[in-house]
C-alpha cells in the first residue's frame, strides 16, 4: 500500500532539489557573516570595474567639455569630485548589497532547514516501515521481506 505522507514528502524534497538545491545547499557550508563578506568583496570589485568603465565612457564621450571644466576648476578639484562620487557610489552599493545578501542567506537557510526536516521525517517513516516489515526465517538466519525481489 502506498504511504501518501511519504509520497508527499518525497515530492516536496524532489521539487526543492530541482529548483533550489544547488545554490542553497552551497550556502549551508557558510556562516552568515562569511557569506555576506564574500559577496561584498565581489560587489566592491564589480563597482570598481563598473565605475572605471563608466568613467572611461564619459571621458571619451565628453572630452571637450571635460577639458573645459579642467581649465575652469583645475584637475585637482575635478579629481576630488570624481573620488567623492566613487566613494558615495561604493557606500550606497555596499549598504544595499549587504542587506540583499543577508536577506538572501536567511531565506536560503530557512529553505535548507525545511528540506532537512523533511528528510528526517522521511527517514523516520522508512525506519518505521522497516521495523514493521514481516520477517521470514530461514536455516541461515533472518531475512527481511520487503516489496523488493529477494533472490534465494
Amino acid at each position: 500500500m502506498i504511504n501518501q505522507e511519504k509520497v508527499r514528502i518525497m515530492t516536496k524534497c524532489a521539487c526543492y532539489e530541482k529548483h533550489n538545491s544547488k545554490k542553497e545547499l552551497q550556502l549551508a557550508g557558510y556562516f552568515k557573516k562569511d557569506y555576506v563578506k564574500l559577496q561584498m568583496l565581489k560587489s566592491i570589485f564589480s563597482v570598481i570595474i563598473a565605475f572605471a568603465l563608466m568613467s572611461g565612457i564619459v571621458i571619451l564621450a565628453y572630452y571637450e567639455q571635460l577639458f573645459k571644466l579642467i581649465n575652469k576648476f583645475g584637475i585637482k578639484n575635478i579629481s576630488i569630485i570624481a573620488i567623492i562620487a566613487f566613494f558615495v557610489l561604493l557606500m550606497v552599493y555596499y549598504v544595499i548589497s549587504r542587506a540583499i545578501y543577508a536577506k538572501q542567506f536567511d531565506r536560503a537557510k530557512k529553505g535548507i532547514r525545511r528540506y532537512y526536516r523533511d528528510l528526517k521525517k522521511l527517514q523516520s517513516i522508512y525506519s518505521n516501515e522497516q521495523d514493521k516489515s514481516p520477517k521470514v526465517f530461514e536455516e541461515g538466519g533472518v531475512v527481511e521481506q520487503n516489496d523488493e525481489f529477494i533472490d534465494y
